[in-house]
């Protein structure tokens, strides 16, 4: 790696599907009952996962998804998957500037922090969307796009301010047979309030996407 500059053209691996990870699904306990839940990975719950990567932080048993206050769409989707696919009831509060969705559950709140990552420059895509089927990870990358990416003019942009989860989209993408290439913004490192969280800026990176694969990224957007 150490050899690879500025402008060379680098192989990336398709991932192969592992059987294994096809009966993969999310368990955990809900209610004053410790109700036993599973919850096989589907399209739907797939494309939940990734609003979380995109928007969602967990701490103190809460799972949260922030929103602007233009996102009044992507706000009832996501309440209708997490009501839908998790039966948890969700919380709205409107705040000066965001709208903030959430809901509690202990379990869940634990288990996406573990495998998604704790905040924004650690966040990573796990083993289980990496290996799950290719309508799954469409349906995850449509989530995720939603929430922290763009379409213009055929162009389909991923912004993150994660490397590894950068990497892991060249891979994701590569998977169902996309390119992608990634773009890194170099940044001073400072402290600002983003949707009233306080978050240290640094270098950020946008996997960019080219408009001749325009059936698949249709397909992303919809």
């Amino acid at each position: 790696a150490s050899r690879v500059k500025k402008g060379d053209l680098v192989l990336v691996p398709r991932i192969k599907r592992r059987d294994a990870y096809e009966r993969f699904a999310i368990r955990f306990k809900k209610g004053k009952k410790r109700e036993r839940m599973r919850i096989p990975l589907d399209q739907e719950l797939s494309e939940l996962l990734g609003w979380y990567l995109a928007e969602g932080c967990s701490g103190g048993g809460r799972v949260i998804f922030y929103f602007g206050k233009n996102e009044k769409e992507n706000i009832e989707r996501v309440k209708c998957l997490i009501e839908k696919k998790l039966g948890l009831k969700t919380y709205l509060y409107e705040k000066q500037t965001n709208f903030s969705l959430l809901f509690i559950n202990s379990d869940l709140a634990r288990f996406l922090r573990d495998n998604f990552g704790p905040k924004a420059p650690f966040k990573k895509i796990p083993s289980f969307i990496l290996f799950t089927t290719h309508q799954n990870i469409i349906h995850f990358l449509k989530g995720y796009l939603k929430g922290d990416g763009r379409i213009d003019n055929y162009t389909l942009r991923f912004s993150t301010s994660s490397h590894q989860l950068s990497l892991q989209l060249i891979l994701l993408l590569a998977k169902i047979g996309i390119r992608g290439r990634i773009h890194r913004n170099e940044n001073k490192i400072e402290e600002r309030t983003i949707r009233e969280r306080k978050i240290q800026t640094r270098d950020s990176y946008d996997v960019f996407v080219s408009g001749t694969q325009a059936d698949i990224i249709h397909s992303l957007s919809r």
